[in-house]
């Protein structure tokens, strides 16, 4: 069920989708990468940024394989995913920002995302994303965030998840690392009810970037 396969389809479509997948790497990357199973409340995708994020040698080696298909599709131009770009070049992405973070997004900082960085070509998804995205075990509901971002159409490092589980969330996925700039920041008089909205620009090429660039501490 992780990678799009459940029981209500039809036996073509599974042999069909288990054909793709053994196929074809990338997409079996991309499945695993939008699977909607949970454990322990988390889905799949969120173990990967953490174990980019923390950076644990022990913990990267089995996940490497996975991470350089996922990544594959974000510096590369597919069949499936060629032209599929935002409407007027901006994505959106929607989240919790808790208040102890806020003050690193200010106007002129650039900084890197010590991972996969999810995003929609629909604003309405990411504010749904917004919405939910104070765990079920906090009582209180956390302050949201919606990222608006502005990329170029020659930018290297970002493509549209061709294979995905939620094809209706319309996935723009940068690679990890991906350097970004604050453009502006409106604030939310009550962050709980209506997200601060932070504006960013995407680089058009991570490798034109410096290495030492802060790193995000929430996205």
């Amino acid at each position: 069920e992780c990678l799009g396969i459940t029981s209500a389809d039809n036996q073509s479509k599974i042999h069909g989708r288990i054909e793709q997948l053994l196929s074809d790497n990338q997409a079996y990357a991309q499945r695993l990468w939008t699977s909607t199973q949970t454990v322990h409340g988390r889905e799949f995708c969120s173990f990967i940024n953490q174990a980019l994020r923390d950076d644990i040698e022990d913990h990267l080696q089995d996940l490497v394989p996975v991470v350089r298909a996922i990544n594959t599709l974000c510096v590369g131009r597919d069949q499936a995913s060629k032209g599929l770009w935002p409407s007027d070049g901006i994505c959106f992405r929607g989240g919790a920002l808790p208040d102890k973070h806020l003050s690193f997004f200010t106007v002129g900082k650039k900084y890197r995302v010590p991972g996969f960085l999810a995003t929609s070509f629909k604003e309405k998804v990411s504010m749904e994303f917004a919405h939910r995205s104070t765990p079920a075990h906090l009582v209180e509901k956390q302050p949201m965030v919606l990222w608006q971002i502005k990329v170029v159409q020659d930018c290297v490092q970002v493509n549209y998840v061709s294979h995905s589980n939620v094809s209706k969330e319309e996935e723009f996925l940068f690679a990890p690392f991906s350097t970004f700039s604050v453009e502006a920041v409106e604030l939310s008089p009550d962050p709980k009810l209506q997200p601060h909205r932070i504006h960013l620009v995407a680089a058009q090429d991570n490798r034109a970037e410096p290495e030492d660039l802060p790193l995000a501490p929430w996205y």
